[in-house]
């Protein structure tokens, strides 16, 4: 969401000062993601063994609900008026994105079929989750190995105007943390941006 709020700044007239001069994204859902949708899903799923535990279970719905959800929903109306504006000119728009997603196209069918099959014909909470998670899991590119980094697809990431795209093999959690090997999946693209020279 962090580069979606810097981008919002430099592209709104009404707030821009002429302060940047290099706008560098780093796995950015530019165009939403599709997991924005099943957000209070994935809250509930976190906090299953809290069942005795309203209190809890009612905070994670809420979180699941809030204000960054809707925004990053595809189509969303922050999404649509971002989206609807141009580069700020002036400005190096350069994007990496990641593409160590979890499972292959292949994968993503037979995960979709186990899920299905686990939650059967049952009608509880449990089972109408993981019909869900099946559907999500089947359709969304976020999970696609080669097209997502488990949160953001790379067609998401894309922005039309940007000076520079590239794409490395890290997830979202991984690509600007630091490895077993000791380095920083995005440092090296950062650092070429940071020093590139200006168009």
């Amino acid at each position: 969401m962090g580069g979606l709020v810097a981008r919002a700044h430099v592209e709104d007239d009404r707030r821009y000062r002429g302060d940047v001069e290099r706008l560098l994204q780093v796995a950015p859902p530019n165009h939403g993601s599709d997991l924005a949708r099943v957000r209070v899903l994935l809250e509930l799923w976190e906090h299953r063994d809290a069942r005795e535990d309203t209190g809890r279970v009612a905070a994670s719905i809420g979180d699941g609900l809030g204000q960054a959800g809707d925004d990053l929903t595809p189509g969303s109306a922050f999404l649509e008026r971002l989206n609807a504006g141009g580069r700020r000119a002036g400005v190096r728009y350069a994007i990496l994105a990641g593409t160590r997603g979890l499972l292959t196209e292949e994968e993503a069918r037979a995960w979709s079929g186990r899920l299905t099959s686990m939650a059967g014909t049952d009608t509880t909470l449990r089972a109408a989750l993981l019909r869900r998670a099946a559907d999500e899991v089947a359709q969304h590119e976020e999970f696609r190995h080669g097209v997502g980094d488990l949160a953001v697809s790379t067609r998401s990431a894309r922005l039309e105007g940007a000076h520079a795209y590239e794409e490395i093999d890290a997830t979202h959690l991984t690509i600007d943390r630091r490895g077993a090997d000791g380095t920083i999946p995005c440092l090296p693209f950062l650092l070429r941006e940071l020093t590139a020279e200006r168009e």
